[in-house]
């Protein structure tokens, strides 16, 4: 689909998404329009979107869970290709939850990376630097437990 028909769509899927808050078999549209949003460069909006997401999803976490830390590492990776300034208060919280769920697990390594990867974005190399290596080095100790899905995003060895 090229851009001037994915925005001619976004007015139908904003439409769908807002009525479709509703009605849970309509669920589909958010990830949709989010992917609408980006393909025509309204960055804003899909980060709008993202946040709007989160809170939603927030209601069917309970507070200080696995889940809740799952939610927040996936928004916050999604936000860290749209804008890592808005990933960082996301993966910041990830990042101190599960610290207190299981501080040495593959997890908890992704979610340092991630925040790493956000304080990158934003140039803040110095803050970035030792979350990007307690993320290396806790995904390589703990790389037999990451599921076979989980390892088609992480590498424990330099690549070079």
């Amino acid at each position: 689909m090229d851009a001037d028909r994915i925005a001619e769509a976004v007015p139908i899927l904003e439409h769908v998404y807002a009525v479709g808050r509703k009605i849970r078999k309509l669920d589909f549209v958010g990830p949709k329009l989010l992917d609408a949003y980006v393909k025509v460069g309204r960055k804003i909006d899909a980060v709008r979107l993202v946040v709007e997401q989160l809170a939603e999803n927030r209601k069917t976490a309970p507070p200080g869970s696995p889940q809740l830390g799952g939610i927040l590492a996936s928004t916050g990776n999604t936000l860290l290709a749209l804008d890592p300034a808005a990933a960082e208060p996301v993966l910041r919280e990830c990042v101190e939850l599960r610290e207190k769920l299981a501080p040495k697990s593959w997890p908890t390594a992704n979610a340092k990376s991630l925040l790493g990867a956000a304080l990158f974005g934003q140039r803040k190399y110095t803050a970035a630097e030792p979350l990007l290596l307690a993320g290396y080095a806790g995904l390589a100790a703990d790389a037999a437990s990451i599921p076979r899905p989980g390892k088609r995003t992480c590498r424990t060895r330099p690549t070079g």
